[in-house]
């Protein structure tokens, strides 16, 4: 079966809000089979230089969550209409 990693890391500020986001996003996708895919995605959340605590923590997740989930193709509007006309 054919898998797919994918991981990427950003850092988000909300001025309004006087708050900075750190997270890294890491996605592992896998065909299970013609139009099905598998897919588990684990978010993890940082501190940052600007909080204190970032000096007790370093650059660990405080906090991991995982999603995990299948997705499966469906017919568009298109083929819905040409499998209907035949």
């Amino acid at each position: 079966s054919l898998s797919l990693f994918s991981s990427n890391r950003q850092v988000s500020q909300a001025k309004n809000q006087d708050m900075v986001g750190d997270y890294q996003i890491s996605e592992v996708y896998q065909l299970v089979a013609e139009g099905q895919v598998n897919y588990l995605r684990f978010i993890s959340a940082f501190v940052t230089p600007v909080d204190p605590a970032y000096f007790d923590i370093g650059d660990k997740a405080v906090a991991v969550y995982t999603f995990k989930g299948r997705m499966m193709k469906t017919k568009t509007e298109t083929e819905t209409e040409a499998s209907t006309e035949i």
